[in-house]
């Protein structure tokens, strides 16, 4: 036997790369099996890690009324419940130092518990308060001290950063600030990550901002209003904290508690609603005690008021009596007063008539004097005036003479010069013609000359006419000027006598002026004697007056103060009436509700109804279904592996085996070798695979997950069950492939295994049958044709191979093309609309009106329409896998269902993109949709309402449905407003606004109408597309990380498979390859006639491989769904693209690693082999 196992030992040596391959490949499917199905428990593992750590509550209970130290009570002793902390929560608007608009859900800590806890580890938080749940775990910073402080989410991501020191200031809530808060402004101390905020995609939803929490705080008690109650209670349930938190047991127990506390829900609501009215009973019988002693006050100080008047009045009364006696005397003296003063009126009146005649005679008589004298006056002006025009005109005259005649001298003389002149030129001529005649120039010279003096002579005589007759003119009006003087002198005559006349005239007037005056003086002196006596009685009469008017402005005092008091009576008493009314009408309302108090609703929610919580367990569930079904493609390319690997093994020891049996070992001893060589390789590769990607595996999915989820990484500790389980199928099915393929070869007898096994009979191909392609051919591609088709199992185990590992390749590519898809196929090609507004059940008609203005904004929306919107719950239908699982959905009614479907959504059937229109006799599915609920076109499905935690209530609404469209994210139902009233039997309620965006609005435009939207009272929520986008962007990232171990996985596969098949192939080969190297055959030439083989093979595995990999990659894509989303259906050509690329590119790669293989193939040894 030793000789036997010392072969056996030099089988592993003589073959590493054999035995090495069996190895990867079984470590490639026992790690990535074990790795894939260790993730979701260890997964599931930290959360139950973490919520323990953090003492996360099993349950919440919340009341619409809320919650009150007595109510916590009760809810205590109930069984099973180990412990319970009451909760206040609220959803505010805040800034961050002074800017942005983000939505914070605001929640209590117990400051000094959070002091006091250990949360180094990261991971927990250790306390001694058993009380103390949901613990946040302190990442940057201290715990808040004050009530003006706070900690914050270290994962949220905000329009603006927080940073330590900065101030949050809360502006608005859904309940009044005054009635939630204390304080307004929290100045942020630190960073914490809480397990109740596990899933950082989304801290929940709200009715404010854009409907999601952009991020949570923890404030102390104090932050909160005194009176504020209790928004809710934290339960812990006995016994569920040594329970994992993802099994059945954790459910059942927690589920039992909860059962407990809905089952008493009837009673605490009752005592919570007894107790409610009791306290609302006390203060209100408080407040008619005080109400009746207000009244009583009231009542005695309004008596006491009356009386006071009723004596006013009496004394009012008798001085009113006095004042009439003393009123009627003085107007008795006014009479006889007013009598004399018209006498005396009478006789000034006719004094001043005479006066006034006189007057008037007098001045009409000085009127004509005066005239006249102005007259006379202003004919001696002109006269003057004229007088003085004469004397100037003689005087100028006499200057213009005296000009004249120097002018005349001075024209005389010039005569003198030019008649000298003319005799010189005389002389000069005369002489020049006694010279012998003058020459032509000299003639010239003459003749100009000449023409100067006869000029000059003319010029002279003319200048003679004209003083001639200037002399003749000066004459003339001398003779004028002495005929004008003579008559001025002649006028003052006649003026000097006028004027004696006037004098006359006037010394008569003033002299009747004086006579006048003198009479009337006399008539003025009786008159003002008679005033004198008149003024005395006039006097006495205003001194009667005086006193009476004082008398009467006393008694007008008084009475004034009377009417003022009467008044002030009547107001105070209005005022306490209205007073006393208003506050009986107010406490009779404040009784009939006290009266009306009903029993509140009261929910226990348990972690399932915790997105991050759920979220994160069910994307463990995720992960655990792609590895229940993905690793066993690598078990079945494995096995053909192995299967092709051992056969090749046993027939290179045919001989050895003959030997063996001829020595007569038996038949178990000799398959135990390869049994046992197998073993090896798989369990070493196990070993190996499970210890590395069971560890690096769940590491890297999580880490990829902590992208959007904030539980802390855990050592992961291998599962024993699943490592035997992967370790199990991995070598069992290579143990079965080595069994199979050493019993063919052990059933021959030792004879013929003695012998080579006879090659494969040659028989025409497919291929030969095609003659005119056939004939195309070189020998050696004829050749290579033939070695493919010839040996089937070695083809259709490559190809297998090489498919699987394509299927693998296109199946993570095309996982990556659906994820990515999601936003691109929806946004834009389905859903048109950039912009939701959300109404509140309050807004006024005029706020409605302010939003469809802000909506109208032609540079920011390009049109808008109103939507009906409500959540439903559908349940499965009984009979199927998922029977009564049920999925919640958003029922959209459109106002205008035409333009709705044309330019807000696009209904469309996915595979035919066929439009679907909406009908009045049936509603539209999303795809997603359906497929949940297991309905199609035709089918009827019962939809029910839903309470506030989102459970499904009533008896539930018959829905037909009518199509089925594609839609991706968040699926809804869709009908028209009259199928909506003939199902729920009302008109549909349009409480959203679905805007689209104009091509070119502004960004700032946009965020300024956002902003005015949200400050319009009655609209709840305005979210943007970019918001969704970004939230699925996020939410979907860490699948791809999923994508990105597949697709390296299956990488890696291909590459092993691929070196093993060449492999097989060179070595099945070798006495070939030898033998074509001694026919001459070049290296180059020899490596092309092996690899062109292999790249033929590679491609045709990699054709087929793309056709399974279509339907592996659409069962992936429906397992790794998650409920809110629809993955893409369709793989992009690019994917098909890279996996066939890779796949060649990893045979090409193959092929020249092994070239050197080839080349070190010795032909001598090779052709060595017993015939």
């Amino acid at each position: 036997m030793s000789a036997f196992w010392k072969d056996f030992r030099r089988s592993i040596l003589k073959n590493v790369g054999r035995f090495a391959a069996l190895l990867i490949i079984a470590a490639l499917g026992a790690g990535f099996y074990a790795g894939l199905r260790m993730t979701a428990p260890d997964m599931r593992l930290a959360a139950d890690a973490y919520f323990d750590g953090t003492n996360m509550a099993d349950l919440r209970v919340v009341s619409t009324t809320g919650f009150e130290d007595a109510d916590i009570q009760r809810i205590a002793v109930l069984e099973g419940v180990e412990q319970v902390t009451p909760e206040r929560q609220a959803d505010v608007l805040a800034a961050v130092n002074g800017s942005g608009r983000d939505t914070f859900r605001v929640n209590e800590l117990d400051a000094d518990a959070a002091k006091a806890s250990d949360t180094s580890s990261g991971f927990s938080a250790n306390s001694t308060d058993a009380g103390y749940m949901n613990r946040p775990i302190l990442v940057e910073g201290e715990w808040p001290a004050a009530p003006d402080e706070c900690v914050v989410s270290d994962a949220a991501v905000l329009d603006k950063p927080v940073s330590i020191g900065d101030t949050i200031t809360l502006s608005e809530s859904t309940q009044d600030l005054d009635q939630v808060f204390s304080h307004k402004k929290f100045k942020v101390v630190g960073f914490v990550r809480s397990p109740y905020y596990v899933y950082t995609g989304s801290f929940g939803t709200t009715s404010l901002g854009n409907g999601e929490v952009d991020d949570y705080m923890y404030v102390t008690a104090g932050a909160f209003a005194s009176d504020m109650p209790y928004t809710g209670a934290f339960v812990r349930v006995a016994g569920a904290s040594s329970l994992d938190c993802s099994t059945d047991a954790y459910d059942d127990a927690v589920k039992t508690v909860q059962q407990r506390i809905e089952d008493e829900g009837g009673v605490l609501a009752a005592a919570h609603v007894s107790d409610l009215k009791n306290q609302a009973q006390d203060k209100l019988d408080k407040s008619w005690d005080t109400y009746r002693t207000q009244k009583a006050k009231a009542d005695a100080k309004l008596a006491a008021a009356k009386r006071k008047l009723n004596r006013a009045k009496k004394k009012i009364d008798s001085g009113q009596k006095k004042l009439d006696a003393f009123a009627a005397k003085l107007a008795s003296s006014r009479t006889k007063l007013a009598n004399g003063q018209k006498s005396c009126r009478e006789g000034v009146r006719k004094l001043a008539r005479q006066k006034g005649k006189t007057k008037r005679q007098l001045v009409q008589a000085q009127k004509t004097l005066d005239g006249k004298r102005a007259q006379l006056e202003k004919k001696s002006a002109a006269l003057e005036k004229q007088a003085a025009n004469m004397g100037a005109r003689a005087a100028q005259l006499r200057k213009q003479t005296a000009a004249l005649n120097e002018k005349e001298r001075t024209l005389s003389e010039g005569e003198a010069q030019i008649k000298q002149q003319r005799a010189q030129l005389d002389a000069a001529w005369a002489a020049a013609q006694a010279a012998g005649g003058a020459t032509e120039e000299q003639q010239a010279a003459f003749a100009q000359a000449q023409a100067k003096i006869d000029a000059a002579s003319a010029q002279a005589q003319a200048a003679r006419t004209q003083i001639a007759q200037a002399r003749a003119q000066m004459e003339e009006g001398a003779g004028k000027i002495a005929a004008a003087q003579a008559k001025i002198k002649a006028a003052r005559a006649k003026i000097s006598s006028g004027s004696a006349q006037i004098r006359q005239a006037q010394r008569t007037l003033d002299a009747k002026q004086a006579s006048a005056n003198k009479r009337f003086a006399a008539a003025q002196a009786k008159l003002d004697a008679s005033a004198k006596k008149l003024d005395t009685a006039q006097k006495r009469i205003a001194t009667g007056q005086a006193k009476l008017d004082k008398a009467s402005t006393d008694l007008a005092r008084v009475r004034g103060k009377y009417r003022d008091g009467a008044a002030a009576y009547r107001t105070q008493k209005q005022k306490a009436q209205a007073k006393l009314v208003a506050a009986k009408r107010k406490l009779d309302a404040a009784q009939k509700k006290v009266d009306a108090l009903k029993a509140p609703d009261i929910y226990v929610l348990d972690r399932h109804k915790n997105q991050g919580a759920e979220s994160f367990l069910s994307d463990a569930e995720r992960i655990d279904h792609i590895a229940t079904v993905f690793p066993f493609v690598f078990f079945l390319v494995a096995a053909l592996v192995a299967l092709t690997t051992m056969t090749r093994m046993v027939e290179e020891d045919r001989q050895l085996i003959g030997t063996y049996k001829s020595l007569g070992y038996p038949n178990g001893v000799i398959a135990a070798r390869y049994l046992l060589y197998a073993l090896l390789a798989s369990g070493a590769g196990c070993v190996l695979g499970i210890a590395v990607l069971s560890q690096f595996l769940p590491w890297f999915i999580m880490e990829a997950y902590g992208i959007v989820y904030e539980v802390p990484l855990r050592p992961t500790p291998i599962d024993a069950g699943i490592a035997a389980l992967s370790a199990g199928l991995s070598i069992g099915i290579i143990l079965v492939a080595t069994g199979i393929a050493s019993y063919s070869t052990l059933r021959e007898t030792p004879a013929l295994l003695m012998l080579p096994r006879a090659p494969e009979p040659g028989k025409r191909i497919l291929l030969e049958r095609v003659s005119f392609i056939w004939k195309q051919l070189s020998f050696l591609w004829k050749v290579t044709a033939r070695n493919i088709f010839r040996y089937k199992r070695r083809f259709f185990m490559a190809v297998v191979g090489i498919a699987g590992c394509t299927a693998l390749l296109l199946t993570g590519f095309g996982l990556h093309d659906s994820i990515n898809d999601i936003i691109d196929k929806h946004y834009g090609p389905i859903a048109h609309y950039r912009t939701t507004v959300t109404y509140g059940d309050s807004q006024s008609a005029a706020d409605r009106a302010n939003a469809e203005e802000l909506l109208s904004d032609a540079a920011v929306y390009s049109s808008h329409t109103d939507v009906a919107s409500r959540t439903l719950v559908g349940k499965v239908p009984a009979g199927s896998s998922a029977d009564g699982k049920e999925y919640r959905m958003t029922l959209t009614v459109p106002k205008d269902p035409q333009t709705f479907a044309s330019q807000y959504l696009t209904l469309r059937e996915r595979t035919s993109q066929q439009p679907v229109a909406l009908d009045d006799d049936s509603a539209v599915f999303a795809e997603k949709l359906a497929d949940q609920l297991g309905v199609k076109p035709g089918d009827t499905v019962t939809l029910y309402e839903t309470d506030a935690v989102g459970n499904a209530v009533g008896d539930g609404c018959q829905v037909k449905v009518g199509a089925v469209v594609e839609y991706y994210v968040t699926p809804p139902v869709i009908m028209t407003p009259a199928y909506y009233r003939q199902v729920f039997g009302e008109d549909p309620s349009y409480n959203i606004t679905l805007a689209v965006e104009a091509q070119d609005a502004d960004s700032s435009e946009t965020d300024r109408v956002t902003t005015s939207l949200q400050n319009v009272p009655g609209v709840t929520t305005v979210s943007s597309v970019d918001d969704a986008i970004a939230y699925y962007r996020n939410a979907l990232g860490s699948v791809n990380a999923v994508v990105v171990v597949l697709i390296v996985a299956a990488a890696l596969l291909a590459l092993v498979v691929m070196y093993n098949l060449t492999n097989i192939n060179i070595g099945e080969r070798v006495r070939e390859i030898a033998t074509l190297k001694v026919l001459g055959f070049t290296p180059r030439e020899v490596s092309a006639y092996i690899f062109r083989e292999t790249m033929i093979i590679a491609a045709i595995g990699a054709l087929v491989g793309l056709v399974l990999g279509i339907y592996l990659e659409a069962f992936v894509v429906t397992t790794a769904e998650v409920d809110v989303v629809m993955f893409g259906r369709d793989i992009h050509a690019l994917s098909f693209a890279l996996a066939f690329v890779l796949s060649m590119v990893f045979a090409a790669f193959v092929s020249f690693a092994m070239k050197f293989k080839l080349d070190r193939i010795d032909m001598v040894e090779s052709l060595k082999s017993v015939e």
